[in-house]
């Protein structure tokens, strides 16, 4: 292979590779050499002027100051700059939007080669959390009901009133009620953590596998898919706790005011 030939080649791979940057890179480099280029002109301007000056102060032909010749140039020179386009981040705005719709596109492709697996992770995790919801909004409410005045019993745990009840039977069965609700109550917040760690792990593995299918931007903008959609899950799941906290919320002014002077640990026949 000749010298010429090898200098092509050369050439063409020093080609290749500079269109493989991006266009801000590129335009970067252009500013740089051209400001070289200024930079490289005006030294010669400016040497040239202190020849110049040197030869006018020895034949003391003329009151030409070099100071003053000099603050001509450069305020020509802070002209031209300020000329001089300037590399902005949305100067390249149609190629980025090009590069992004390649992102979304490559993610939608491998969100649909796992969409089974991601769709049953996802309504899985939609029950999960909403459990976890359920049961801490509970937790939350039975821990403020075991400490109200009078304490608050859910319906379901209450026992029937029984007419001439021996007074020691009925102790007992008081007792069992609020053995009962403590238990309801510490169950609650166990499943609550069981949930949130459970939904937690079902994003992890869902994370693992978008890493394994790609990487970089692809990989991120999956990533951001999965959140947006478990993020809408969440925020139906706190609306529906909403409507069950207000009615939480309207038995636990009615059971106070009911049992106001009765024994909260047991309902009537009729109740």
């Amino acid at each position: 292979m000749g010298p010429k030939r090898a200098k092509l080649e050369e050439l063409s791979d020093s080609s290749d590779c500079s269109k493989s940057n991006s266009n801000e890179e590129v335009m970067e480099e252009d500013n740089s050499c051209f400001l070289k280029s200024i930079d490289d002109k005006l030294s010669l301007i400016l040497t040239a002027i202190n020849d110049l000056s040197a030869a006018i102060a020895k034949n003391n032909n003329t009151a030409i100051r070099k100071d003053d010749i000099v603050a001509d140039i450069k305020s020509a020179v802070h002209e031209i700059s300020q000329n001089i386009p300037k590399t902005e981040i949305s100067v390249n705005h149609e190629n980025n939007e090009e590069n992004n719709n390649i992102f979304e596109r490559e993610a939608l492709k491998i969100k649909m080669e796992i969409s089974n697996i991601w769709h049953n992770k996802m309504e899985i995790r939609k029950s999960t959390y909403w459990s976890m919801i359920k049961n801490k909004g509970h937790f939350e409410k039975y821990s403020k009901w075991l400490t109200s005045t009078p304490m608050v019993i859910p319906k379901h745990l209450q026992k029937k009133e029984i007419p001439n009840e021996n007074i020691d039977q009925k102790s007992v069965r008081e007792r069992a009620v609020l053995n009962d609700f403590n238990i309801q109550t510490e169950l609650q917040s166990l499943r609550a953590s069981s949930n949130c760690e459970k939904f937690k792990r079902i994003d992890e593995e869902i994370f693992k596998l978008i890493h394994s299918k790609c990487n970089g931007r692809t990989a991120r903008t999956l990533v951001e898919l999965w959140k947006t959609e478990t993020q809408r899950n969440e925020e139906i799941s706190h609306k529906r706790w909403g409507n069950n906290e207000k009615w939480l919320s309207k038995y636990e002014e009615e059971f106070i005011k009911e049992h106001e002077n009765k024994n909260p640990f047991l309902k009537n026949k009729t109740s």
